[in-house]
C-alpha cells in the first residue's frame, strides 16, 4: 500500500504528458530524481515531485515560446531596419540599442573594424556623450576586449573585476561588473564586436542572452557591410567629382598655380590628411621649392626650398614611383638628412608620388598626417591620379610659356626683319608654305605690281605675273626660284630672269632666293631678294 503512493516511470510520464522514454532521459540527466525503488530496482516517483517537474517543464516551454517570439520579433525589426533605412550610421546605432534592450544590459557598444583590424568607429547605447568624451580613444584590443579581438568567439564574464584578463579599463568608463562580448563575423572574418555590460536584475548574462546577441550580430554584419559599400560608393563619387573638376580646369586654364591649389585641397579633403603639398623642381633641376600647400602650420615650410638629393624629395624622384612612409623619422629609405622644417610640422605618415610629364620629372605631390597611419592601396592610387593631373597642369603651363616666349621672339624677329627689308634698295618678300606673302617691302610691290602703294602681303605667288628666262623663253612655274626653294632645291642665287606684268610691261631681274627652316630643319618659308636690272641691261646694250 505504501508503494501505491508512488508512480512508476510510465505513470509519471502520463501525468507529465510526455513519452516514457523522454522522461527516462530526464531521469538520467538528473532533472527528475526517483523517490524510492522497488525490490526489483525499478524507480518510483512521488506524486509531488512529478507535479513539480511538470510545472517546471510547462514554465520552460512557455519561456521557450516567449524567446522564440522575441527572436521572430527581432528578425522582423532588424529586417525592416536594414531594408527601410538608407543611413548606415543610423542602422548601426539602432542595432546597438536593440542589443542593449534584448540582453537587458545597462550599457552596450558596437565596435566597427577597418580592413587592418583596428577600431574605426564605436557606437554606444546607455552612455551619455559627456562620458564618451571622458573615456577617450577607442578600445584597440587589450585586456578582456583583447581576448574577444584575438579569439573571435563569444565571451561571457560573470565578474569582470576578478577575471585575470581584466586590465586597461580607462578612467571614466561606466561600471562593468559583468560582460558579454560577441564577435560580428562576415565570411568567417571579424569585422566588429558587440559588447554588453552590467546585466540588469542578474549577476551575469545568460546563455539565452548570448544566443539572442549572436543572432543580432548577424544583422549587424550585414549593416556593417552595407555601411562599407555605402561609404565606398560615396567616396568614389566624391573622388570622381573632384578629379572631373580638376580635369576640366586643366583643360580650360593655363594657370598652373590655380590647378595646384585645387589639387592640394582635394587631396587633403578626400584622403582626410593633415597636409597636402606640391613641390616643384626649379630650372636646372637641382632645387625643389614649395609650389602649393594646404594645412601647413609654419611659414618656413610654405617658403621651403631645398636640394633635390635631400630628404623625401630626392628619394621619391630617384624611385620614379610612389613612396609610402609610416614614420618619417625612422624610415630606413630616407638616408639623407631630415629637414628640420618637417620636424617642426610634426609630420609622421605620408604618401608621395613623383610628378612626371613627357618623360621629364617636374616635382612631387605628397599628403601627410601628424599621427601614425597606414595608407591603403586605393588611397595611394588616388594620390597618383591627383599627381598626374598636377603634372599635366604644370607641363601645359610650361609649354604655353615656351610657346609664348617663342612667339614673342618670333614677333620681335619679324619686326626686325621687316625694318631691314624696308631699308633695302632691292625688292624683298617672304612667302610661306602656302605661297602666300607674309612680309614685303615697297620696292617689291613696285617691281612686281608696278605700284609701291599696293600691298603685296596676303597675295599668292606668282602674283599674276609671267616668268621668262633671260633669253625671253617661257619659264615653267616649278622652275621659279620660289618653287625650287619650297621644293627643297634651294637656295637659288644670282638667277637672271624676266617678269611680264599684267600690263604687259617686262622687267629684267636678278633674283636671290633661300629657304627659311623651322626648329626641325624643315622648310617653313622662303625669302626672296630681287633687283631691277633694267638700267644695267641698257648699259650692256
Amino acid at each position: 500500500s505504501r508503494m501505491q503512493e508512488y508512480l512508476s516511470l510510465r505513470q509519471a510520464a502520463a501525468q507529465v504528458g510526455v513519452h516514457h522514454t523522454t522522461l527516462a532521459r530526464a531521469v538520467q540527466q538528473g532533472r527528475l530524481l526517483p523517490s524510492t525503488t522497488t525490490p526489483g530496482g525499478r524507480p518510483r516517483f512521488s506524486r509531488n515531485a512529478v507535479a513539480q517537474y511538470a510545472k517546471t517543464l510547462r514554465q520552460g516551454q512557455r519561456m521557450g515560446w516567449v524567446r522564440t517570439k522575441e527572436s521572430a520579433q527581432l528578425f522582423r525589426r532588424a529586417t525592416l531596419l536594414l531594408t527601410s533605412e538608407l543611413r548606415p550610421s543610423l542602422v548601426l546605432q539602432r542595432l546597438t540599442e536593440e542589443a542593449r534592450r534584448l540582453a537587458g544590459a545597462r550599457y552596450a557598444a558596437l565596435a566597427v573594424m577597418d580592413e587592418g583590424g583596428h577600431v574605426q568607429r564605436l557606437l554606444t547605447a546607455g552612455i551619455p556623450r559627456s562620458q564618451q568624451r571622458a573615456i577617450g580613444a577607442f578600445p584597440q584590443g587589450r585586456g578582456l576586449l583583447g581576448a574577444l579581438f584575438n579569439e573571435v568567439k563569444p565571451l561571457r564574464v560573470r565578474n569582470v573585476a576578478q577575471d585575470p584578463r581584466s586590465f586597461g579599463i580607462p578612467p571614466g568608463h561606466p561600471p562593468t561588473p559583468n560582460l558579454l562580448g560577441v564577435p560580428v563575423l562576415s565570411q568567417g572574418k571579424s569585422i566588429g564586436n558587440l559588447y554588453l555590460a552590467d546585466k540588469e536584475g542578474a549577476d551575469e548574462f545568460s546563455e539565452e542572452d548570448q544566443r539572442l546577441i549572436e543572432d543580432l550580430a548577424q544583422y549587424a554584419a550585414v549593416a556593417i557591410q552595407n555601411a562599407r559599400l555605402f561609404e565606398q560608393a560615396t567616396r568614389k563619387a566624391q573622388e570622381w567629382q573632384a578629379l572631373n573638376t580638376i580635369s576640366r580646369r586643366v583643360a580650360s586654364s593655363l594657370d598652373a598655380q590655380e590647378v595646384l591649389r585645387l589639387v592640394v585641397r582635394a587631396a587633403r579633403r578626400l584622403l582626410h590628411t593633415d597636409v597636402a603639398c606640391v613641390i616643384l623642381l626649379e630650372s636646372g633641376n637641382e632645387t625643389l621649392r614649395m609650389a602649393a600647400s594646404h594645412g601647413l602650420r609654419t611659414s618656413s615650410m610654405r617658403r621651403l626650398r631645398f636640394a633635390r638629393d635631400r630628404g623625401l624629395g630626392g628619394a621619391v624622384l630617384a624611385s620614379h614611383g610612389p613612396m609610402v612612409v609610416e614614420d618619417y623619422a625612422t624610415d630606413h629609405r630616407l638616408t639623407t638628412p631630415l629637414l628640420e622644417e618637417i620636424g617642426g610640422e610634426g609630420l609622421t605618415s605620408l604618401v608621395a608620388v613623383p610628378l612626371e610629364a613627357r618623360g621629364q620629372q617636374l616635382g612631387i605631390l605628397h599628403v601627410s598626417t601628424r599621427v601614425r597611419r597606414t595608407f591603403t592601396q586605393d588611397e595611394v592610387d588616388l594620390v597618383r591620379q591627383l599627381g598626374a593631373l598636377a603634372a599635366l597642369a604644370v607641363d601645359n603651363a610650361r609649354l604655353f610659356e615656351g610657346e609664348r616666349a617663342a612667339h614673342l621672339s618670333a614677333a620681335g624677329s619679324q619686326a626686325r626683319l621687316y625694318a631691314t627689308l624696308e631699308h633695302l634698295p632691292e625688292g624683298a618678300f617672304v612667302v610661306n608654305l602656302q605661297r602666300q606673302v607674309v612680309l614685303a617691302n615697297k620696292v617689291a610691290s613696285r617691281i612686281l605690281l608696278g605700284d609701291e602703294q599696293r600691298r603685296l602681303e596676303g597675295q599668292r605667288h606668282p602674283f599674276g605675273v609671267t616668268y621668262l628666262h633671260a633669253d625671253s623663253s617661257p619659264m615653267g612655274y616649278s622652275e621659279t626660284p620660289v618653287s625650287r626653294c619650297l621644293a627643297g632645291k634651294g637656295p637659288c642665287l644670282g638667277v637672271e630672269l624676266i617678269i611680264q606684268r599684267r600690263d604687259s610691261t617686262c622687267v629684267p631681274l636678278l633674283v636671290n632666293a633661300a629657304p627659311i627652316p623651322d626648329s626641325r630643319g624643315n622648310v617653313a618659308s622662303v625669302v626672296v631678294v630681287q633687283q631691277d636690272i633694267s638700267r644695267l641691261k641698257e648699259v650692256e646694250q
